[in-house]
């Protein structure tokens, strides 16, 4: 089903699902989305993706997944202040993340590596 989101918007997807870009511009955890490039959230996994402009999306969903619009950004500014601090450090640095299970260690991970790339 195509699903157009309007620019400041985020859009959670939690899984099974795949969403390709059509039009616009998307960030996943810092990273852009590519158009017609496809995008899979497994099962009992969430990704949230922040419209820059807004997007026409191709949302295939599975049983048990959903979407939701939220006028909020997909990234704790916590994160964005841990990230920060550790790029303004001295290179080469170790970081170490702790946290219970499921507690978005991977997508913390996953979010300061882009911010580095980017």
């Amino acid at each position: 089903m195509k699903h157009v989101v309007k620019k400041g918007t985020t859009l959670l997807v939690d899984g099974p699902a795949s969403v390709s870009l059509l039009s616009g511009k998307i960030s996943v955890l810092g990273a852009p989305l590519q158009i017609s490039e496809k995008l899979i959230v497994r099962e009992g996994k969430r990704l949230p993706l922040w419209v820059k402009k807004r997007v026409t999306l191709e949302l295939m969903l599975g049983e048990g997944a959903s979407v939701n619009e939220v006028d909020e950004g997909t990234v704790a500014s916590s994160w964005d202040e841990a990230a920060k601090e550790i790029l303004s450090l001295k290179k080469p640095v170790t970081v170490m993340v702790v946290g219970g299970m499921d507690s978005g260690k991977t997508s913390f991970c996953t979010f300061l590596v882009n911010e580095a790339v980017m």
